[in-house]
């Protein structure tokens, strides 16, 4: 037998050379992806779609409010999820226009800093050849090909996480300071790529820097300032607004806490379960018998760490494992940053075995990138058709696996279905669509025409009843949405998502709300994707504009006027047997400034929320922001709760703002009022009263100055009382969108001393944080009016003692830095006088 040739040594970070092999492993990893891109035909799926969406949206608001309404969706684009990955595509965005296929070119970078980095990372311990065949056994991985076309965050946070080990790598060779604060980069991009992040880099990093300081805590401490600075400037702010939120979601899927109750599986059994999850989809066959093949063989002949240095970097990597082997979240996505420590064990390991007998050296190499490639090729392509092997619960080969399964070459209609329904509808700015499903499979689910609404720039939102078998749900989300689709025939898989398909379809074909728009549209599989718009017996939403005039409606008569904006002039509730119909006319009296909303909501004696009938009035069309003096609209709305809980219900009606969420008060009702104000009370099956319960304005407002600190100012004001009401009017002036939720505080006082006591609250948010950003030049202006019942002031208020305040931080108010009103800058608070009560206007009988 001839004699081994010496291994290359280990190279540093600067000047190790990619080999040809390198470019020729990246290259064939890349044309599978891009192969497998081209032939892809269907929608993406269900999270791949949603990170898409928020993507495209979050794009949108940068391309047409620029990089301070970027900067503020950034903040909350995936709610109580890590935002990063919605921000990787706006170059491509930027380049190619609005397109699902830059999720491969996405994709495509983080393969490149895979490769690169774990070659690189090898090398530092390893020879040529070693580092080489971990480089390849990582990338030919199922899971880690299948994640590559895929638009999951796991694959950028796999590219981050050897990342990491590269830096902390170079820096311990080398110990310049400047590549602890690289390291804090990638720290940060990683926490906001994932919070399960600092699972796998952060025992890396306390073993790597104990083991190069040792006791010097000065040094080690001066270490963990230079990787954390740069990561706390990058993740920090985004994790100081959304901690609470993010932590708690964490916990609950028990990414940190194992949980695994003792009636449904020990822990052995979970771990158990967990392996042959990761053996059948995380790796192939051929990466388990390498593994095992150099495992024998060293545990057999050498007994020396085949590890070397990279010992102290691989178990801490994966020291972690047993958190998400114990875990309830049972996705194995969530180790795929571990798989290249698994692929630099098996090729290590492995390598011994060459080394032994070089005479098999090549046979052997041959042998393993011919059967993982053809196992990688066979999860890719249906190249095999559907034949399966396995060994038990081991699958040796499937034709699909979790993450790595053949292209779907049928193009699915679900731009199609999106836009024959835009069409009957004229979908304004600020309008919203509310949209039912009645299915969540891989190809037709909520999330992927959530994508394809924003693909069409559609403001629509999905819900559906695919999770739940219960009656009352199905049809409470049914009576709230104004279409329904729904997937008759064809592949309905898997089963569990089709639950509530017999009821669902029984709701829309014999129910009293829903009629089919006819045609359906084919589906590719073989099924036929139905439309239903609800409709029920009040017939459609209809406009009239003050031209044309309206016809009359077999509703009761009423008056409420909403800000003096909108007014209800024809109203009726009903109820039978769980059936809620709700039918308005609306009347415009004055443009309203903002696209209102109304809200309507079913509560039961106690004033618990049993139903919502919330809506965009006429579905937007057109948005009540376009209406002009004299236009009028009619509508009728439902909503299905069970039987048994209707009994004894009311209805809160009223207007709000969906952007500020502040409501619009009532100047006039017949109807009597909850709410400060707010929101009139309908009794159902009850005819309203013909005299008004309610009727009063605002005062004029009286122009002021009052500045706060962060540009924040109050420009105008009026306070009027009449009979046992007291109204407010704020006038607020900001130059941006307020970065905490700020609230006004008005306390009825005696006396201006901080120790008189608060005799009645006038506290409201103002609802500046949830504002866009004002064209450029141009002020924020909210409008707001706070209404109180001062039946039972005390005579001897005399002021209104008020400023604003943080309400994360609500013992800290804004400092007032001038004011053209009484003020006191200790208190950090202003004064008004209340005035006197005027005579209540008598009420008009209609």
């Amino acid at each position: 037998m001839s004699e081994a040739p010496a291994v290359s040594p280990p190279a540093d970070f600067h000047s190790a050379r990619f080999p040809f092999l390198f470019y020729l492993v990246v290259a064939a990893a890349l044309a599978l992806l891009f192969t497998w891109a081209a032939a892809e035909k269907g929608p993406t799926r269900w999270d791949d779609s949603w990170y898409l969406a928020s993507s495209l949206r979050l794009f949108d608001r940068f391309a047409e409010q620029g990089l301070a309404a970027y900067w503020k969706g950034f903040q909350h684009a995936l709610g109580d999820k890590a935002p990063l990955i919605t921000v990787l595509p706006l170059p491509f965005f930027c380049l190619l226009g609005r397109s699902t296929f830059v999720l491969y070119l996405v994709n495509a970078v983080a393969l490149i800093v895979v490769s690169a980095a774990l070659y690189r990372f090898c090398r530092k311990f390893f020879s040529e050849r070693i580092s080489l065949l971990a480089l390849f056994l990582a990338l030919t991985s199922p899971m880690l090909a299948g994640l590559s076309r895929l638009y999951l965050p796991e694959y950028w946070l796999t590219a981050l996480v050897v990342s990491a080990c590269l830096v902390l790598a170079e820096w311990e060779r080398t110990g310049r300071n400047r590549l602890l604060l690289w390291l804090g980069v990638v720290c940060g991009l990683g926490l906001l790529m994932k919070i399960t992040f600092p699972l796998f880099v952060g025992p890396v990093v306390a073993v790597i820097l104990v083991r190069a300081r040792g006791r010097r805590i000065g040094r080690l401490v001066a270490d963990v300032a230079l990787i954390a600075a740069p990561a706390i400037i990058l993740a920090g702010p985004w994790y100081y607004h959304n901690w609470e939120a993010v932590t708690r979601r964490s916990f609950q899927e028990s990414y940190f806490m194992p949980v695994h109750p003792v009636e449904r599986q020990s822990p052995v059994g979970m771990a158990v379960d967990y392996f042959f999850m990761f053996a059948n989809h995380g790796v192939s066959a051929i990466h388990l018998l390498v593994g095992a093949a150099g495992l024998v063989f060293w545990a057999a002949v050498r007994r020396d760490n085949f590890l070397r240095g990279a010992l102290a970097y691989v178990v801490p990597w994966v020291a972690t494992l047993p958190v998400f082997a114990l875990s309830d979240n049972r996705d194995v996505r969530l180790i795929a940053p571990i798989l290249p420590a698994f692929a630099l064990v098996a090729a290590a390991l492995f390598d011994g075995l060459l080394e032994r007998w070089p005479i098999l050296r090549r046979p052997l190499l041959a042998a393993v990138a011919g059967g993982t490639s053809l196992i990688l090729l066979g999860n890719s392509f249906p190249i095999f058709g559907s034949r399966t092997m396995g060994l038990g619960r081991w699958s040796i080969f499937s034709p699909a696996t979790a993450y790595a399964f053949p292209p779907n070459p049928q193009h699915w209609p679900l731009g199609e279905a999106l836009q024959r329904i835009a069409h009957r509808e004229r979908i304004g700015p600020g309008s919203k669509l509310i949209i039912g499903l009645g299915a969540d499979t891989w190809s037709f689910n909520s999330n992927d025409l959530d994508l394809e609404a924003a693909l069409l720039k559609y403001p629509f939102e999905f819900y559906t009843t695919a999770y739940t078998a219960d009656t009352d749900q199905i049809h409470k989300i049914m009576s709230g949405v104004q279409y329904f689709l729904f997937k008759d025939g064809g592949t309905q898989k898997p089963p569990d998502r089709f639950r509530s398909g017999p009821r669902t379809i029984d709701f829309l074909l014999h129910g009293p709300l829903f009629r089919e728009v006819q045609p359906g549209i084919e589906a590719p599989d073989g099924g036929r994707i139905r439309i239903f718009e609800n409709t029920a017996d009040g017939g459609p939403d209809a406009f009239f504009p003050a031209r044309q005039g309206a016809p009359p409606l077999s509703l009761d008569k009423v008056d409420l006027n909403f800000g003096n904006y909108l007014q209800v002039t024809d109203l009726k509730f009903s109820e039978r047997e769980g059936l809620f119909n709700l039918g308005l006319r609306w009347r415009c009296r004055n443009p309203p400034p903002a696209p209102l909303r109304c809200f309507a909501h079913i509560v039961d004696a106690q004033g618990s929320l049993l139903g919502s009938l919330d809506h965009e009035i006429l579905h937007g069309s057109p948005p009540v922001s376009e209406w002009q003096p004299g236009d009028e609209g009619q509508e009728t709305r439902h909503l299905i709760l069970r039987a048994a809980t209707a009994k004894g219900t009311q209805l809160r009606l009223g207007l709000f703002d969906p952007e500020t969420r502040l409501r619009v008060p009532v100047w006039a009702s017949t109807l009597p009022l909850k709410d400060d104000y707010t929101a009139a009370v309908v009794i159902s099956n009850a005819g309203p009263t013909a005299v008004y319960t309610f009727k009063m304005a605002p005062a004029p407002v009286v122009d002021c100055d009052v500045a706060f600190e962060g540009g924040l100012r109050l420009t105008g004001y009026s306070l009027r009382r009449a009979g046992e009401v007291a109204w407010l009017r704020l006038r607020w002036e900001a130059p941006r969108p307020a970065s905490a939720q700020l609230r006004f505080f008005g306390h009825a006082v005696a006396d201006q001393p901080s120790e008189t006591p608060i005799l009645l609250s006038f506290d409201q948010d103002i609802g500046l944080d949830k504002l866009a950003p004002p064209p450029r030049g141009s002020p924020l202006v909210v409008i707001q009016d706070v209404v109180r019942d001062i039946s039972k002031l005390s005579a001897q208020a005399r002021l209104l003692r008020a400023g604003v305040f943080d309400i994360a931080q609500p013992l800290d108010r804004l400092k007032i830095l001038s004011s053209s009103l009484p003020m006191d800058g200790k208190q950090k608070a202003i004064f008004l006088p209340l005035p006197a009560a005027e005579q209540p206007p008598a009420p008009a009988a209609r």
